[in-house]
C-alpha cells in the first residue's frame, strides 16, 4: 500500500467509523475547483474588500486526503493533475548541522531556490543556509523553550528511512506561504490517539510573495514557525478537528490547528507581525464563530487565521506554554476534544479558571484595541484593528427596545461569536441602575447564551461579569461609568459541529426606570429557507417568534399573487405539516411542511408566510424546491 493510501485508509477508518461514503458530483466539482484555485498560480483575490492574505495549504490537503477513498476515479485523476501527491523529487539536499533537518532543493529549473543571494559554506546556496538557521531557531523556541514535541520520525513506520525531518523547496501558488503534508498515521501505542509523520514544503523564492519582496526571510521565518507547528501538532493527535458528513463526503474543520499555528508565528517571531494581515477578518466580523472554517477564499476561509487572537489572548493572559498544554490534552483522546482540553487546562490550580470565564474576558479585551488600546490588554493592541463600527451600536436615549435582525445591525451572532452593544450614561436621561432584559433564540438549551457586561471608564480595566440571558441584569451606579458595554454571545462550553447555528437572533430592552417591563415582539430566526421537498423525507420551514406576552399567533401561506395555500386557524391545518408549538410565554415555533390545506406538496416557487402575532403582522418570503415532481 502506498504512503498516501495508508493515511487515507487510516483517516477513513478512524473518523468515519467504517461507514461507507460516496461523494456526490457537486462536491467533487467544488473540491476540484478549490484545489485548482489554490494550487495553480493566480493573481491577488479580494474578500470583503480586503486582499486575501496568503494562507497555509495544509487544511485543503487534509480534506483531499480524508475524502480520497470517497471520490470517483475521474475526480482523483483531476486532483492528481493539480495537487502534488508524494514527496517532491529534487536533485540536492543539505543536512543541518544539528542533525534534525534535511533540506531538499534545486539550483535551476521551475523549483529553483533564489540564487541571487549567492552561495556559502560548502557551495550551498545562502537561501538554503538561511533556512537551516531559521529551522534551528524555530526548534529552539517551540521544542526547547515551549516544550512541544519534535515531529514524529519517518523511521517509526519505515526503519530504512533517514530520520531527519524533510523540508522541500518548491515554487508554490501565490495563495500559499507553505504546506505541511501528512504522510503516515501511527497509533501512539497507548491506544488513545493517532500520530502522523509529515514533511514540509516551503516557497523556493519568498521575494515573489507580495509585501516581502525586500525581506523574504521574514516570510520564510513565520512560515517555518507555522508549518513546523502543524508537524508537531500531529505528534499529539493527527485528527484533532471537528468533522461531519455532507453530500457523501467527510468534511473536516481543523480550525484549532490554524488558530494555534498562526499564533505560533507571533510567539516565535514577534517582530514580523505577519498575522496583522489576517486580523481584519476577526474584527470586521465579530458575529462569525470561532469555529468557522472553509477551504475557500471567503470570510470563513480567512477567519481561522484571524482567530489566532484567541490563542494569543490565552498566551498573554497566562503564558505561551498554555498552547502546548492544550495540545497535550488533545492527545489524550482519539479525535476531536479541543473544548474539553480548554477547560481541563484552564481549571488547573495555577489558573483556577474556566473556558466560560476566559471567553467572557476575551470578548472584552477585543474591544480595547486601536484607539481604545489599554495598558492591561494585548501587548500590541494599539496596532490591532477596531471593531467595524456598525457592530458597535451606541444607544444614548432611553428606554431602548431593539432586536437583532438578519443582515442588519447589530448583527445576529453565531455560536461562539458576539454582538457588541454600547449604552451611554447620559445624566439627563439615565437611571441610576442599569437594567437590561434579553431574550434570544436558543439552539440547544438555556445555557447556550451568555451576556457579558463591563462598565467603561476611559481605558481602565472594567469589572467583567457574565450572566444567563434569562437573568434580569442590573448594575448599580451606572452614572459612575462613561458607558456600559454589553456583549451578547451564544456560548456553549461543549458545542458540536452538528448544531453550528449561524446568525442567532436576540432582542433586548433597557429601561428608563428600574420598574419598566418588557414590550418586545419579534421574529428571531427562520430555518430551512429554501425549503427542499424530497420523497421519503420531511422538511419544515420554521419561524421562531419571540413575544412580549402570550398573544395569539397564526401563520398563513400565500402565493405571490395572493392565493391562500394553507391557513392557520382550523383544526385541519394544525396537523403534523403545519404546527404551532408554544414553548412558554416568550417563544413560539411556527412551521410549514410545504403542503396545501389538502396535504399536497406545493410546486417549486416563492411563497409568502403571513404571521399574525397579536395585532402585529410579519411577512416572510419562502423559497420552495420541490424535488418530488
Amino acid at each position: 500500500m502506498s504512503r498516501l493510501s495508508i493515511i487515507f485508509a487510516a483517516c477513513v477508518t478512524l473518523l468515519a467509523a467504517s461507514t461507507a461514503f460516496s461523494a456526490d458530483a457537486a462536491y467533487e466539482r467544488d473540491l476540484i475547483d478549490r484545489a485548482q484555485s489554490a494550487f495553480v498560480p493566480s493573481g491577488p483575490r479580494i474578500v470583503d474588500g480586503i486582499e486575501v492574505h496568503r494562507i497555509c495549504g495544509t487544511p485543503l490537503l487534509l480534506e483531499i486526503h480524508l475524502n480520497w477513498p470517497n471520490l470517483s476515479d475521474a475526480a482523483r485523476a483531476q486532483l492528481a493533475s493539480i495537487v502534488q501527491f508524494g514527496r517532491p523529487t529534487l536533485p540536492e539536499f543539505y543536512d543541518t548541522p544539528d542533525g534534525l533537518f534535511r533540506i531538499h532543493f534545486a539550483r535551476s529549473g521551475t523549483d529553483s531556490v533564489n540564487m541571487s543571494f549567492g552561495v556559502g559554506a560548502g557551495n550551498v546556496p545562502i537561501y538554503v543556509l538561511n533556512c537551516a538557521d531559521i529551522l534551528g531557531y524555530v526548534t529552539k523556541k517551540e521544542v526547547d523553550t515551549l516544550g512541544f514535541r519534535f515531529p514524529v520520525s519517518d523511521q517509526i513506520p519505515r526503519p530504512a528511512e533517514d530520520g531527519r525531518f524533510d523540508v522541500y523547496f518548491e515554487r508554490l501558488s501565490a495563495d500559499f506561504y507553505g504546506l505541511t503534508y501528512p504522510d503516515t498515521t501511527i497509533n501512539n501505542g497507548a491506544g488513545n490517539a493517532w500520530w502522523a509523520t509529515s514533511y514540509m514544503v516551503l516557497h523556493s523564492d519568498y521575494t515573489k510573495v507580495r509585501g516581502y519582496e525586500t525581506k523574504p526571510f521574514d516570510a520564510m521565518a513565520v512560515t517555518a514557525a507555522h508549518e513546523f507547528h502543524h508537524a508537531s501538532q500531529w505528534s499529539y493527535d493527527a485528527f484533532e478537528s471537528e468533522e461531519r458528513v455532507e453530500a457523501g463526503s467527510l468534511r473536516a474543520f481543523p480550525w484549532w490547528l490554524e488558530v494555534s499555528a498562526t499564533a505560533m508565528e507571533e510567539i516565535v517571531y514577534d517582530h514580523v507581525n505577519d498575522y496583522y494581515g489576517y486580523l481584519p477578518f476577526w474584527f470586521n466580523n465579530p458575529n462569525v464563530s470561532l469555529r468557522a472554517f472553509s477551504n475557500a477564499a471567503s470570510v470563513d476561509g480567512l477567519h481561522p487565521y484571524a482567530s489566532c487572537i484567541w490563542a494569543l489572548y490565552l498566551t498573554e493572559r497566562y503564558e505561551p506554554a498554555i498552547i502546548r498544554e492544550i495540545w497535550e490534552e488533545c492527545g489524550q483522546v482519539d479525535g476531536f476534544n479541543t473544548f474539553a482540553a480548554y477547560d481541563s487546562v484552564l481549571t488547573r490550580p495555577q489558573r483556577a479558571s474556566t473556558f466560560r470565564d476566559e471567553w467572557s474576558e476575551f470578548l472584552v479585551w477585543n474591544y480595547f484595541t486601536g484607539t481604545h488600546a489599554a495598558s492591561w490588554g494585548y501587548d500590541e493592541a494599539d496596532q490591532y484593528p477596531e471593531f467595524d463600527l456598525p457592530d458597535e451600536i451606541r444607544y444614548d436615549e432611553f428606554p431602548v427596545s431593539d432586536t437583532s435582525q438578519l443582515l442588519t445591525y447589530p448583527r445576529a451572532p453565531d455560536e461562539l461569536a458576539a454582538a457588541y452593544l454600547r449604552f451611554a450614561s447620559v445624566p439627563s436621561d439615565t437611571p441610576t441602575t442599569f437594567k437590561i432584559v434579553f431574550n434570544a433564540y436558543q439552539p440547544n438549551n438555556f445555557e447556550d447564551w451568555m451576556i457579558v457586561t463591563a462598565g467603561l471608564t476611559g481605558t481602565l480595566k472594567p469589572t467583567i461579569q457574565f450572566w444567563d440571558i434569562f437573568s434580569t441584569i442590573e448594575i448599580p451606579n451606572w452614572d459612575s461609568y462613561d458607558e456600559m458595554l454589553v456583549i451578547a454571545t451564544p456560548f456553549n462550553p461543549q458545542p458540536t459541529q452538528e448544531v453550528f447555528d449561524r446568525r442567532l437572533g436576540f432582542r433586548f430592552e433597557v429601561a428608563d426606570t428600574l420598574d419598566s417591563g418588557g414590550t418586545i415582539t419579534a421574529i428571531l430566526k427562520t430555518h430551512s429557507n429554501p425549503l427542499v421537498l424530497r420523497a421519503g423525507s420531511q422538511q419544515f420551514f420554521q419561524v421562531d417568534v419571540a413575544r412580549a406576552e402570550s398573544v395569539p399567533i397564526t401563520m398563513r401561506i400565500y402565493t405571490l399573487d395572493g392565493r391562500e395555500v394553507r391557513g392557520g386557524e382550523s383544526d385541519d391545518d394544525n396537523d403534523t405539516n403545519n404546527l404551532y408549538e408554544e414553548a412558554g410565554r416568550w417563544d413560539a415555533l411556527m412551521r410549514w411542511g410545504g403542503t396545501t390545506s389538502a396535504g399536497e406538496p406545493v410546486a417549486t416557487g416563492i411563497y409568502l408566510a403571513l404571521l399574525q402575532i397579536g395585532d402585529r403582522r410579519e411577512v416572510v418570503k419562502v423559497a420552495v424546491k420541490n424535488q418530488t415532481q
